[in-house]
Parts: C-alpha cells; structure tokens; sequence
C-alpha cells in the first residue's frame, strides 16, 4: 500500500513516525498496511480484518459519519479512533489508530467552548470562539462559518479577516450551495476545492484568491447545519487536524442548533406576550362594540321611521341617505374592531346585490380617472345571495381597480350583473358549476391582458405582474378566497394587448314565497336593557302592524310569560342584567314555553352547542338591518 496515495488525512513521514499505533484498512475491514508502533503492538495483523482483531465492524458502526471513537471491550484503557480516506479516485478506506485512554492526543480543546455554550451565549459570539481555536490548530489563512436555517443562508462570519466583502462570498457561496450539498449527500467528506474550472467551489477560490479552499461540513439529524471553509497553501491535513476538525464540526451543529432553538422560543415567547396583550384589547374593544352596536341599531331605526315620515322630501331623504351610508361604514368598523382580539366567523345575510352594485358605481365614477369610460348593466330582479355585503364590495372593488390598472391610457370598463341558471343545456360550458340559479357577474376591460403562462398563477398567494413596490400579489388570492367562502367561482379569461374578463358565479337564494299573515294578530316581546333601542324596534314593528311587549330585564319576561300572556315571538338580548338572554331563553324551555325566539347582540360570537341547546330559532348581530330583521320576524311567525 503506497500511503502517499491517501488523500488529505496526514503526511506520510507522520503516519510513519506517529507514536500512535496506527493502520490503513480496505472497505470491507482488512488492514493493509500497519506503522512500526501497529506492528509491534499487534505482530500477527497481516491479512487480519477489525472485527477478528477488536471485535468491531465497521459496516454495522460506521455509516454517515468521516469520524468515530469507539471503546475497546477486551482493554478499557484504550479506544480505537477510525477516520474515513480516500487512496485514489475509486477506492475508499479507513485510517485507524489505537489511543490510549488517558493520551493527550484525545483533544480537549472544546471544554471551554463548551462551557461559553452553557453560559448562553449568542450565536455569533459562540462561532467566533469555535472558528478561532480551529483557524489557530489548522494554521488557516482565512476562515469563515456559513450557518443555516431552513436549508437557506442565515449568517456568514469571518474570523480576522476584515479585507473581505462577505455580502459578495454570501453571493458566491449561495450559488455554488446546491451542487457542494449534492456533493456532501454522496460523500460525507471534507471537500476540497482547488483553483481549477472543473472545480465545484471554483468561485470561491477565485474569490479568496487560494489554491485551495477546505469545507468542512456540520450535520444535525442529516442536515447540514453549517459550513466551515478556510484556506491555505498546503493541500493535505495532518491526523491531528482531521481530528481537531471533526470535533469542531460535531461542536457546531450542537451548539448551533440549540442557539438557534432558543432564538426561535424567545421569537415565540414573544410571539405569545403580543397575542395575550391583544386578547386583553380585544376584550375591551368588544365591550365596547357592544355599547357602540347599540347606538348605531338606534340610529337605523332612527333613519328608517324618519324615511316613513318624509317620504315625499327628496332633499332629506338625500341627507338620511347618507348618515345611512355612514352608519353603514361604522358598522363595518365595528366588525374589524369585533375581530381584533379574536378571530370572528363573518356574518351572512341576505344580499340585495343592486344595492351593493349601485354604491360601486358611484365610488369608481368619482375616483377613476376621466379618461376611462364605465358601462354598466344590471339586469331586472336580480336573485338574492347569501354573503356578507362589505365582502363582496370588497371583491368587485378589488377587480374594479385591476381592470383600471391595465389601462394605461383611454379604455372602457365594463361591468355585467344577471341571473344565470345552470342546466342540462349549458352545463357543458360551466362544468365546475352545480345545477341551480347563479347570479353571474362579469367585470372586463380592454387593457394591457394577461400572459397565457400567467393565467393559472393568478390567484396565488403572493404572485404579482406589478413592481416589488406596487402590488403585494395577493388581491386576487384575497379575492378569490372571499368568493370561495361564499361557495361561489371566480375564473378568467385574457389575451395579451386585448384585455380580461373576470366572471364570478354567486349561488343564488330563493326564498319561498310566503304566505300572507295578519300582524295585528302576533304579539312581540322585545327584551333589552337599552331602552332607546327597545323604543326604536318597537315602533319600527308597530309601524309595521304588530302588537309589542317592551321589557328591560329576565325578571319582566319571567312575570310577563308566567301571567300566561301568549306571545308569539321573543326577541331577547344576550346581555341582560341578573342572567344572560340565552340563559333566560333556557329556562323558558325547560318551563315548557316553545315560541319561536331570536336572540340578539352587539359584541358576542355565539356558542353552537348553546343555541342548539336552548332551541334559539335565529340569532342576530346588532345594529339591526330593519329590512332583514322583518323578513325574519316573518319567516319565524310563518313556520
């Protein structure tokens, strides 16, 4: 065996020379090759493999690692020290020495590193302290740490050597990653990269201006947690450096896991001191919402008994039109602010889509430039849907503002609302949709288009034609989810310089017709702390026909309901003094009392179980919309 062949490990003089007994073995165990001290130790070592001579295996003990240390059971004064080489291009082996237990070539160096890891120290500081005591055992002339996080580049440090601009290695080094780590996953290996094109790390020397640059790799759990790279002119490594090397290696991906585990429980720790703080916030603000809902239900009712009144005064109802519309926008204030503390399911209702329509185009004519021209078509009776009418603004507004964006000069926008039923005559052209009646509406410009490619990535998250600065990439996603959550469809088509057309597809609901009843003949009980927006319902109801109970707390609905008045429907708050409204409801089961009742709030999100428990026909969120409350107060009397 020519041990001048064996690549990196040590010199050959020093292998010869060594005090350590010392040994070259094939792949499958057999030692080829032994020193003096090897020889003297263990004379009948010819031809002999590991396991006969110490009972070690090496295919079963030796798999990932370039390095092991390994008790001898015969002497427990001694461990066998094994280091995976390279003899040529094509065979691999393994250089083995015998240590005593108590040799100072067992290295010791990292005890105080490791005492500077228990101390708690950063990140930086610990591989600054691991990166010097190696760039001083090895004689480097530079040395770097790349660490990572997540398989990307989260730091690069130097060890004395301030001439380098390390934003540019970064650079270098991230290129050159996925064939080194290509490499790595073959080899486990120390890797040297020569000054040579045929060089995976070619780059780097380049960069550094060496002929050789040495990367040491650190793993944890069979990720590669960092880089060590040095450079210096002598290309092979002595058997201390091979050792001092895999200690250092096996120090860092220790130490920097755990450093970068206890940055990321400080992140989350945080992370939990913020959302606690906003819990306790969002408490606040929902108690308040409440107080503020109660308000703005007074204020509907207020605008919709003075509309009764002043029916023929255009000019006030233009005014009571607007606080209207300025009610409305507070009320969906009051939702965000009802959702800051804590996530709310958004309420559906029943849409009037000509309404919502009718405001969108009153925002787009005011605010999009006069040079684009507005078509708009909404056909008759429109079906109604079920939605949340501040989110299906928000998606028509949102591919409004697209379609003006992708008209760089004079252009046209058009917007379609109609009726749409799906059935065996057409569902060839919209197979996504189920049978049933849709309402369709189309927003199409003749701007700028998409690119054909580009059309499937539209409604991902984060994917954007625009600038970096301009758009964020997720209006569209944003959009489409909203659609997606009102079980509707979104899709597009577009061609390059012609334009795009959006078309969403809205389930349509159909109430049933109802049949015609008397309100004289319905008692309502209205049961709400707030007296002015008792007041207010019940004149909206009285207005409306029907005879109404007012009560103010559980005490009056107790009294009311045990004189054995019949009424035909409770309309209860849920924060009622004494007792909760859904509490109150409860009881009034369990007494045997089956009227229909809908229960009321300004702030809470409702308890599934709760309501299915105490039988609360409808619940609604406060501030009324007088309209659909009335549709309910009908369907329920009906049923």
């Amino acid at each position: 065996m020519d041990i001048r062949k064996i690549n990196y490990q040590a010199s050959p003089d020093e292998i010869k020379q060594s005090s350590i007994p010392s040994a070259l073995v094939d792949g499958n165990g057999i030692i080829l090759w032994a020193n003096d001290n090897f020889q003297k130790k263990y004379p009948d070592f010819k031809d002999k493999n590991l396991l006969s001579l110490f009972e070690i295996d090496i295919n079963k003990i030796f798999k990932e690692k370039i390095f092991q240390e390994i008790q001898l059971n015969k002497t427990k004064d001694q461990f066998i020290r094994i280091i995976k080489v390279r003899f040529d291009s094509e065979q691999t082996g393994f250089f083995v020495e015998i240590i005593a237990q108590n040799s100072e070539a067992k290295s010791s160096f990292n005890e105080d590193l490791i005492k500077k890891l228990a101390d708690g120290k950063d990140l930086r500081e610990f591989c600054l302290s691991v990166l010097s005591k190696v760039s001083l055992n090895i004689k480097a002339d530079n040395s770097f740490l790349v660490i990572f996080d997540n398989n990307q580049i989260h730091d690069l440090i130097s060890y004395d050597n301030n001439q380098i601009n390390l934003q540019e290695l970064k650079k270098i080094i991230s290129s050159n990653l996925l064939p080194l780590k290509k490499w790595f996953s073959i080899n486990k290996n120390i890797y040297v990269s020569e000054n040579d094109l045929k060089s995976i790390g070619y780059q780097i020397n380049q960069f550094l201006e060496s002929d050789f640059v040495f990367i040491n790799p650190s793993y944890y759990e069979n990720e590669i947690i960092a880089f060590t790279l040095f450079t210096r002119d002598n290309k092979f490594l002595t058997n201390s450096e091979v050792n001092i090397l895999e200690s250092h290696s096996n120090l860092l991906s220790i130490g920097i896991n755990l450093i970068l585990l206890k940055q990321k429980q400080k992140t989350i720790e945080t992370q939990l001191t913020n959302a606690q703080k906003l819990e306790t916030v969002g408490k606040l603000a929902s108690g308040l919402a409440h107080d503020f809902n109660n308000l703005l239900a007074s204020i509907f009712g207020s605008i919709n008994l003075l509309k009764n009144k002043i029916a023929d005064n255009p000019n006030a109802l233009r005014l009571l039109d607007n606080i209207e519309n300025c009610s409305v926008r507070a009320r969906d204030l009051t939702k965000g602010i009802l959702s800051f503390g804590k996530p709310q399911q958004q309420r559906k209702e029943i849409i009037f889509l000509d309404n919502v329509l009718d405001e969108l185009l009153k925002v787009i004519n005011q605010t999009f430039p006069k040079y684009i021209k507005i078509n708009f078509a909404i056909g008759d009776s429109l079906y109604k849907i079920l939605g949340n009418s501040t989110e299906i603004y928000q998606i028509l507004l949102n591919l409004c503002v697209n379609a003006k964006e992708a008209i760089s000069h004079e252009g046209t926008i058009s917007i379609k609302a109609e009726n749409f039923i799906v059935d065996d005559s057409n569902i060839y052209l919209v197979p996504f949709l189920n049978k049933g009646p849709y309402v369709k509406i189309s927003v199409s410009d003749n701007g700028s288009g998409i690119e054909e490619e580009n059309l499937t990535k539209i409604f991902e998250p984060y994917f954007s034609t625009k600038q970096k600065d301009i758009g964020s990439g997720l209006g569209l996603y944003v959009t489409s989810q909203l659609v997606k959550a009102m079980n509707g469809y979104i899709d597009v088509e577009s061609k390059l310089n012609e334009g795009t057309t959006f078309r969403i597809y809205f389930p349509a609901v159909m109430l049933k017709e109802q049949k015609v009843i008397s309100s004289k003949e319905k008692i309502i009980m209205l049961a709400d702390d707030e007296e002015m927006l008792n007041d207010l319902l019940g004149d909206l109801l009285e207005s409306n026909g029907f005879y109404v109970l007012k009560v103010n707390n559980t005490k009056e609905v107790f009294r009311i309901l045990n004189e054995e008045i019949k009424v035909d429907l409770l309309i209860i708050d849920y924060n009622l003094p004494e007792i909760t409204g859904l509490e109150c409801v409860a009881k009034l089961r369990e007494r045997g009392l089956n009227m229909p009742v809908i229960l009321a709030s300004g702030a809470t999100s409702f308890n599934n179980d709760e309501i299915l428990k105490a039988k609360i026909n409808h619940t609604l969120q406060k501030p009324y919309e007088f309209d659909t409350i009335l549709e309910t107060i009908k369907r329920l009397l009906i049923s």
